[in-house]
């Protein structure tokens, strides 16, 4: 199902037709799960594909009409698989993946995007920026703890994480075509 009826669905939805917004939730799971697929294993895919259609119904209101819808619906769907990721590392679960994905603005969230396409993409960025990227977003070290384990300034962090998603963004805008 295309971008446009799926917009068409949900504004029906909002409107309060209940099979508008069945279908929509329907097709919308549907892509989740291939998205999702590549990062959550098969036993809670389920489970996290549940718990995002959940956070859109809850963050609907949000949504702005003048916004792509499916750029809305991956990124609500990255940050809960995001949050299971992290939930995972900290029960030593499943291993840690050496890339940063949550914050990079315009970041490609089309299906294809894969973890392996992600690590090269890390591995593009020099080595303090990489380092400041993994502490703080893998490791959840805050700008503090990482500027002062590097002898850094808060602003310096902030910059140097903030060019290193700009560098990931035009990494992968490279790639993808």
């Amino acid at each position: 199902m295309n971008e446009d009826l799926l917009a068409k669905l949900f504004y029906e939805a909002q409107e309060g037709n209940r099979d508008s917004y069945r279908l929509f939730l329907e097709e919308v799971g549907v892509l989740l799960e291939r998205s999702l697929r590549k990062y959550i294993p098969g036993a809670d895919l389920e489970d996290i594909v549940q718990e995002t259609l959940f956070a859109i119904h809850h963050a609907k209101h949000t949504y702005l009409p003048s916004r792509p819808l499916l750029p809305w619906i991956f990124a609500i769907g990255k940050n809960k698989a995001i949050d299971y990721l992290r939930k995972m590392k900290r029960k030593n679960e499943i291993p840690i993946l050496e890339h940063d994905f949550e914050q990079v603005e315009n970041f490609p969230l089309e299906e294809e995007l894969r973890i392996d396409d992600l690590m090269k993409g890390m591995q593009q960025l020099p080595a303090k920026q990489k380092f400041i990227l993994e502490q703080m977003k893998l490791n959840d070290r805050s700008v503090r703890e990482v500027a002062k384990e590097l002898n850094m300034s808060e602003s310096a962090v902030k910059v140097s994480a903030s060019r290193a998603y700009e560098k990931l963004r035009q990494w992968f805008q490279k790639e993808k075509k």
